[in-house]
Formats: C-alpha cells, sequence, structure tokens
C-alpha cells in the first residue's frame, strides 16, 4: 500500500468532544485572515479530514488545525467556530467547507466563517440537491439536518412501525430512538440515516422510506447498538453495522398501512473462527474500502477488522497493557487509511501494520 508522507510537528493524546459553546438563534458571521499560525498543535487530535486542496485538517479539544507542508494554522472558538470540539469536517462542490459540533454548523469559504441558522423543518423540505450537504449535530437529536444555502433544516423521519414495539420495551427511554447515528451518501446520491433504534432510513429525493432488522440494533449478547455505520463497497453491495450479511437494495415500495420501506436482498456476510468454534460476526462503528478492495471495520474494544477476499483478518491494537479502542475509518484523497480512537488518538496504517500519528 501506497504510504502517505506528511511533515508535520504534533503532540498528540486522549481527546473527545465536549461542547463549550452557546447555540445561536441568528446568523452570525465572523471575519477572520489568516488565523492564528501556531508551531505545534496545543490538543491532541481525535481525527482529520483532506480538503480537495491536499491540506489536512485535524481536529481537537482546544479547535482545528490545518496542515500544508510545515505549516501549522489553528482556528477556534475565537476565529468563528460553533464550538472548539469539531466531529467532523465535510467539503461541498464549491470548496466551501462545513464544520459540526453538537452546537451546530459553520461554514467557512476560506475567509469567512458563518455560523447556520436552524429553521424547523416540514415534509416539504425534504429535498435532495446536489449542492446540500447533511448533518446530525449530536448523537441524541430527533433526526437529520440538511443544509441550504445558510439555513440548516431541522428535518423528522416519518413514523415507523417499530416505535411501538420500542415504547412497549422502554416507556421511560431517556433518549430519541430516532437519533441519527451516521449519515452516509451512496453512488446513486441517496441519503442513509443509522438510527439509535429505528434501523436505517434512505430519502431517496422522493420518499424516505426505512429499513429495520433486530439484529442490526441488538446485538447477540442482548444489548443495543444502533446502526452506527452505513456503507456502499465497490460490487455495490451494503453492509449494515455488522459484517452478518451483505444487503443488495432495490426500489421503495408504501405497505397498506402507507409505510415506505427499502426493498432488499441480502446475502451472507463474512465472518470469522473463534476458539470455540463458532462464527463470530462483528459489529462495527465505521468501515472504509482501500484501493485494494479490503473492506477496513473500527470494532472498538475488538481492534480491527480487515476483509480481504474471502478472509476476515483481526488486528488488536494494544498501547502497553490498555487496550486500544478503536472508533472510525477515514481514507484520504491518496488512498492512506487512518483510524481514529477513543482514547490514543490517530494511527495510520503503514505497510502491513497500523502505526499511531504522532508522539
Amino acid at each position: 500500500m501506497k504510504r502517505v508522507s506528511v511533515v508535520i510537528l504534533l503532540i498528540f493524546g486522549v481527546v473527545w468532544f465536549g461542547c463549550d459553546s452557546k447555540s445561536i438563534s441568528q446568523n452570525q458571521i465572523t471575519e477572520i485572515h489568516l488565523g492564528d499560525p501556531v508551531d505545534q498543535m496545543d490538543a491532541p487530535a481525535q481525527s482529520v479530514f483532506q480538503d480537495s486542496n491536499n491540506a489536512y485538517w485535524f481536529m481537537s479539544d482546544s479547535g482545528v488545525f490545518k496542515s500544508v507542508g510545515e505549516e501549522i494554522v489553528k482556528f477556534s472558538v475565537k476565529s468563528g467556530l460553533h464550538s472548539n470540539q469539531i466531529s467532523s469536517i465535510q467539503e461541498d462542490n464549491a470548496g466551501n467547507l462545513y464544520f459540526e459540533s453538537d452546537q451546530g454548523v459553520t461554514k467557512f469559504d476560506g475567509k469567512i466563517f458563518q455560523k447556520l441558522v436552524i429553521k424547523e423543518g416540514f415534509e416539504a423540505d425534504w429535498k435532495l440537491d446536489e449542492n446540500d450537504m447533511w448533518f446530525q449535530i449530536g448523537y441524541d437529536n430527533k433526526g437529520p439536518y440538511r443544509s441550504h444555502g445558510d439555513t440548516l433544516y431541522r428535518l423528522k423521519f416519518p413514523k415507523s412501525s417499530q416505535e411501538i414495539e420500542f415504547f412497549k420495551l422502554y416507556p421511560n427511554a431517556g433518549y430519541s430512538p430516532y437519533g441519527v447515528y451516521h449519515h452516509f451518501k451512496d453512488s446513486k446520491n441517496n441519503i442513509w440515516f443509522g438510527t439509535a433504534s429505528m434501523g436505517a432510513f434512505r430519502f431517496d429525493g422522493s420518499t424516505v422510506g426505512g429499513l429495520y432488522e433486530d439484529h442490526l440494533t441488538h446485538t447477540p449478547e442482548g444489548g443495543d447498538f444502533g446502526i452506527r455505520s452505513i456503507f456502499e463497497d465497490s460490487h455495490g453491495d451494503f453492509w449494515l453495522c455488522n459484517s452478518r450479511y451483505r444487503f443488495q437494495i432495490l426500489s421503495q415500495t408504501e405497505d397498506a398501512t402507507g409505510e415506505v420501506k427499502i426493498n432488499y436482498t441480502k446475502t451472507d456476510g463474512i465472518g470469522i473462527q473463534k476458539s470455540d468454534r463458532e462464527i463470530h460476526y462483528p459489529y462495527f462503528f465505521s468501515m472504509v474500502e482501500d484501493n485494494s478492495g479490503d473492506l477496513w471495520m473500527a470494532a472498538y474494544d475488538e481492534g480491527v477488522y480487515r476483509k480481504s477476499g474471502d478472509e476476515l483478518i483481526q488486528y488488536s491494537l494494544k498501547e502497553g497493557e490498555e487496550t486500544v479502542l478503536t472508533f472510525s475509518f477515514y481514507k484520504d484523497r491518496q488512498g492512506g487509511i487512518w483510524l481514529t480512537t477513543r482514547n490514543f488518538g490517530l494511527y495510520r496504517f503503514e505497510e502491513d501494520r497500523f502505526v499511531k500519528f504522532g508522539k
């Protein structure tokens, strides 16, 4: 695999996202120039994003650091971000960047940070425009968000028949079963959402359809996993949060009750033989496909799984005696594979192993 070379002076450690700024009710614009040039990061990095100009952006608990060669520039609340704890970065077709936190979304055109205004959405606001962006703004919300222009529309999923069963089991649930854990755009530009307890939804530009199977939300041990990852591989197969099956997605149709369902078929996925001779199908928080066609799955305290052909390989990661809790994968524009973790910062896959990025 091609090795990614990045010359950066950084210090890494443990980080997790929180919140430190208040929500806003009106459009706010902060004009900046070059940010704050720094010699090195003053906080550990949690995740990474590479923009269309090949600049790397490292997210930490004190802001976001942009790295081009040896130059590092820091952006924070002082620059105009909603929060210093940014959970993800996206880029639109015009090259604007969107910094997402559980406090909101900030748009950056290279000169100005603009906090997007949130508007409560209606059914008519479910639209699919190639220039729109999609967000979740935290994990315990009541629906996804769509940006159009400088406005964020907070949308609402159609009511799922599974909701009745959920509240029978959990009448005093302290979270929304429709909370968005993950969103994903497939090869046909449909937008997918993995939820806490209502399965997956797909918006095809016309209707929002649902897909629910119990094993996708509940683990064999009885835990509630939710759908934390949806991925379409280069063969057009979909993988939803565990490796037991691969799904072939068909059309969406309305059933006799008026609920729209996603039609699909499924075939066997891939598991790994354990010492007790049972087949283990890992649940994963994130999946990515490398340039050779191998699939990588971040499975938290189980480390990383790699599907290579018909073989599933497990990588157990440790720092000293402590288990590395793997969280998400990112593939950069050169095909390099990055791994974010809950407790030990960033790793990159180099040749045949994961190497900690930074010290």
